[in-house]
Order: structure tokens, then C-alpha cells, then sequence
């Protein structure tokens, strides 16, 4: 009879560790976002369907959006000066007076 109580303890503990790591699922990093361009919108797109607690909580929410707003940004810069680098002085483009 013990030994029957502590098959069942074990195999119930054993279930609930189990449907307990199903939801488990590890945050992924801007880094790797920064270079899974699909991954990220498709996150992004699963954030935009949570309510703004939630998503504000979620690590790889935050991940995913810190991460198109980076890329975002390096094509704003690239798009106004013409370069790769945005850290360089360009002597053209909009907002940008002549240096000499």
C-alpha cells in the first residue's frame, strides 16, 4: 500500500514538473533577434495581440521591439546620410549645412 502511495506521489509530481515546462520557454536576446530578422517580426506581430501589461512583462517582447527599433534606426540614419557609418560628417543631405 506504501509503496503503491508513493508510485502515484511521484508519477503525479513527475506530470506536474512535465505540463509545467511546456510554457516554459527562455526569453531570446536583442543579439539574437538583431540577427533573425524574420523571427523578430513574427514575434512582434504575437506581442501586438497582448494587452500592454503583458507585453511590457514579457522579456522577449521587449527583446524583439528593442531590437527592430535599433535596426529601425540604422536605416533612418542610412537613408539620411548615404553611409553605413551615420558617426560620419557628410558634407551633403537633407538638414545637413556644408562643411568646409
Amino acid at each position: 500500500m506504501k509503496t503503491r502511495r508513493t508510485l502515484l506521489f511521484l508519477a503525479l509530481a513527475l506530470s506536474l514538473m512535465i505540463i509545467s515546462a511546456c510554457g516554459d520557454k527562455a526569453a531570446r536576446t536583442v543579439e539574437y533577434y538583431d540577427t533573425h530578422e524574420v523571427e523578430r517580426s513574427a514575434r512582434i506581430e504575437e506581442c501586438k495581440k497582448m494587452d500592454a501589461a503583458t507585453m511590457q512583462n514579457d522579456k522577449d517582447c521587449q527583446a524583439a521591439i528593442l531590437s527592430w527599433s535599433k535596426a529601425d534606426n540604422q536605416r533612418v540614419m542610412k537613408g539620411i546620410t548615404g553611409m553605413d557609418d551615420p558617426g560620419k560628417k557628410v558634407s551633403r543631405g537633407i538638414g545637413f549645412k556644408e562643411i568646409h
